[in-house]
């Protein structure tokens, strides 16, 4: 009997027996073993696998394959006594058998979005297994059929920058207990229904995205969610504990958000929630984004992270000319540790300072080391370093990958771009690093945005929107040596190609957003995680779109 999870195309394999159940079809690993039980050599099974199917004049289709066994025999002529149960935009073919005990069917989806679809032998066999493949807009032929995340990744609360470990053992997602479209109804002018960038002035705005929280803020799901900010009743307090802004003080629409990490289970889901956070009296505002998570070299139980942080009491300066005078704060800035994972994390305390409306304090708690980018020019603190992800080539982090704002002088500056600091020394975090901004065809000039990138060593994966076209995950396959020289190296850079894409149809159930790509190895499988968003519903005043961020994965072809 098989029992594990082939993750991407194929979803998790559920098998039951007259005496042994070694994965529930909820996806939980059971209690018994074939230590506690004989296993009979007639014992039923049943193994499901989704694979994609290339269409190129419309959404791709699902082929469902279904292995029914007696022990370890085919099982034959049951394709009439399988069944399917589909959610409204899907329909499938009726099963066949293609080979002694192999069946399959055909899923036509009309519509882009997650769906859950149910597979069952129920007159001979007794046995179901529940699927989530989730269909876009566009996925190159290099990838399979992509899948939601099981396990207690997903809720109904936004879960947004993504991370896997390179051997897939564990992932991370930031979440909050909010609607995530609350944070751009937030900016739309009232005359739209929205809240003007003012929440007070000159009235006090209120909107269910604005006013309620939305998601879990307890185990299993969230334990250790800081809650000193959300009332009894689910609402927001729209207050901060370590500013001493009471309740509904805040002009600024400010959420609780933390990250959490998942440990991979026998069956291939994530579970085991741990928080990785700041303690800012409770508040999950002074929060990191853009988590990055590698093995720390040397050490079976440690890994290294590196995240970008804004810390509020920071009053580094960058000196843009380096005429000896500070131009500008520093902004985003990238900061490491090296932890176990696992258990609680706490990045560091902010403490209130006792005086209202000030930043918070950080203590001698507070753990994390800032990267040594130069405080001088553009090239090193200046802006923003964002979504920072950490490569090495041996036992040194040899290059941080960044998307880069605002590390122009003056207004305007300059739009998302992607850059790579590359380590001159065989330490980190060091102190001596090259900025190179990479060139065309990866960057190109604006309106276009370049975001969010995860370098493998051959290839650049990331996000690119622009004024007319949604995010999308792109990658451009790179040849070149790891120093800066060649990463500015145009020649170097093959034109990228567009590997998920998610659909312009604003309709419920529809996913109208994607991004945030990160490759692991899971049993010696490429396997790329993602974000996406499904539209929930929508806004009847400024008609936005209601979107619930989701964690994905998809396995790369053989």
């Amino acid at each position: 009997m098989r029992g594990k999870e082939i993750v991407g195309n194929a979803a998790v394999w559920c098998l039951s027996g007259a005496v042994l159940l070694v994965t529930g079809c909820d996806g939980a690993p059971s209690k018994k073993s074939s230590d506690d039980l004989p296993i009979r050599i007639d014992d039923p099974s049943m193994s499901v696998q989704l694979n994609r199917q290339d269409d190129v004049d419309g959404l791709d289709k699902i082929a469902v394959t279904v292995e029914l066994l007696r022990g370890s025999q085919p099982a034959t002529g049951l394709e009439n006594s399988l069944a399917l149960t589909l959610p409204a935009g899907m329909t499938a073919s009726d099963f066949a058998e293609i080979e002694d005990g192999i069946y399959q069917t055909l899923l036509t989806p009309s519509r882009t979005g997650e769906f859950e679809i149910t597979v069952s032998e129920n007159i001979t066999f007794g046995l179901s297994e529940t699927l989530h493949p989730v269909v876009l807009a566009d996925v190159h032929e290099d990838w399979g059929q992509p899948m939601m995340v099981e396990g207690l990744v997903n809720t109904d609360g936004y879960e947004d920058g993504i991370a896997i470990s390179p051997d897939g053992e564990y992932l991370f997602v930031q979440y909050s207990p909010a609607y995530f479209s609350g944070l751009i109804l937030f900016n739309f002018s009232r005359e739209d229904g929205g809240c003007g960038g003012d929440r007070l002035s000159p009235e006090r705005c209120t909107h269910p995205w604005i006013d309620n929280t939305i998601g879990p803020v307890s185990a299993p799901e969230r334990p250790d969610f800081y809650n000193a900010r959300i009332n009894s009743d689910g609402t927001w307090r729209h207050n901060s504990v370590s500013w001493g802004m009471g309740d509904d003080t805040l002009t600024l629409f400010s959420v609780s958000n933390v990250f959490y990490g998942f440990k991979r289970q026998f069956d291939g889901s994530y579970r085991e929630p741990f928080i990785i956070a700041f303690d800012d009296e409770g508040d999950g505002i002074s929060s990191p984004f853009g988590l990055s998570v590698l093995p720390d070299y040397g050490s079976s139980d440690n890994y290294l992270l590196a995240l970008s942080f804004n810390a509020p009491d920071d009053t580094e300066s960058v000196d843009f000319d380096d005429n000896g005078t500070a131009d500008a704060e520093s902004l985003l800035d990238i900061y490491t540790l090296q932890s176990a994972l696992g258990d609680p994390i706490n990045l560091g305390n902010f403490n209130y300072s006792d005086t209202p409306g000030t930043p918070p304090q950080r203590d001698s708690s507070f753990g994390l080391t800032k990267v040594g980018f130069s405080d001088v020019g553009i090239e090193g603190i200046a802006g923003t370093q964002g979504n920072p992800h950490l490569f090495r080539e041996s036992s040194t982090v040899s290059s941080i990958w960044t998307d880069d704002e605002y590390d122009a002088k003056g207004p305007g500056s300059d739009h998302g771009e992607l850059s790579v600091y590359v380590n001159l020394t065989d330490s980190y975090p060091s102190f001596s690093w090259q900025k190179v901004v990479l060139p065309a065809p990866v960057n190109l000039a604006d309106p276009s945005q370049e975001i969010q990138p995860f370098f493998t060593g051959t290839e650049l994966y990331f996000t690119r929107s622009n004024d007319t076209e949604l995010p999308a995950v792109w990658m451009s396959k790179y040849s070149g040596a790891h120093t800066q020289t060649d990463f500015g190296n145009t020649a170097l850079w093959a034109t990228p190609v567009k590997v998920l894409a998610a659909s312009s149809d604003q309709e419920i159930g529809n996913i109208i957003a994607i991004g945030e790509p990160t490759v692991g190895t899971i049993d010696g499988d490429e396997v790329m995680f993602f974000v996406y968003g499904v539209v929930r519903g929508f806004d009847e005043t400024s008609g936005l779109a209601d979107i619930n961020m989701q964690a994905g994965y998809v396995r790369r072809n053989d």
